[in-house]
């Protein structure tokens, strides 16, 4: 019986230890937490409505990066919204999870010989 106590314990041990690791490893890093969005209590977008960019005519999804609010680049940085685009690029605010401060990042536009955006953060 105890072992069968045991056994059935072992999840949840195995994820508070888990959870203890990652806190730990924050703290000797000094990386903050990535922030986390709520997933209600707003209107949704649909796809089919055209925002900004894909309002030109030379509009074409795989000339852009796909960046998402909350996405964390580089373990380090977390996007936290757009601030806006132009001819050749879209501006993200983001958030430095090692310091603790905002930081913007440029995303270029993604060419055909390179698949990669240039990230030019500061």
């Amino acid at each position: 019986m105890l072992i069968y106590r045991v056994i059935s314990t072992l999840p949840q041990v195995l994820h508070n230890m888990a959870a203890f690791l990652r806190r730990t490893l924050e703290r000797f890093l000094g990386l903050a937490a990535p922030m986390r969005f709520p997933t209600s209590g707003y209107e949704l977008v649909s796809s089919s409505v055209v925002l900004d960019e894909e309002m030109f005519d030379d509009y074409s999804t795989e000339r852009y990066y796909p960046v998402n609010i909350g996405d964390v680049f580089a373990s380090r940085y977390q996007v936290l919204g757009k601030l806006g685009f132009g001819s050749s690029s879209t501006v993200w605010l983001g958030r430095d999870l090692r310091f603790d401060t905002f930081v913007l990042s440029k995303k270029r536009f993604a060419f055909p010989s390179s698949p990669e955006p240039i990230n030019t953060s500061h």
